[in-house]
């Protein structure tokens, strides 16, 4: 149970910062550092959430069924 917290965590961090860094790539470019990461940044901490909750869910309700 404890390791499918850690895996649905994990997999919610990894997969929410990809998706932010994409997403803010696509929005915004490549102007400058500090405003990328500043925007990046914004953009995973309000999604990240909501990634948790589903990615705990497929983990421990959704995979134990497959």
């Amino acid at each position: 149970m404890k390791r499918n917290f850690v895996v649905g965590f994990s997999m919610a961090v990894i997969m929410e910062s990809v998706m932010a860094f994409v997403t803010t790539l696509n929005n915004l470019g490549m102007t400058t550092a500090s405003e990328f990461a500043h925007n990046w940044f914004g953009a995973f901490t309000l999604a990240l959430p909501l990634c948790i909750l589903f990615a705990l869910m497929m983990t421990l309700f959704i995979k134990p069924r497959l």
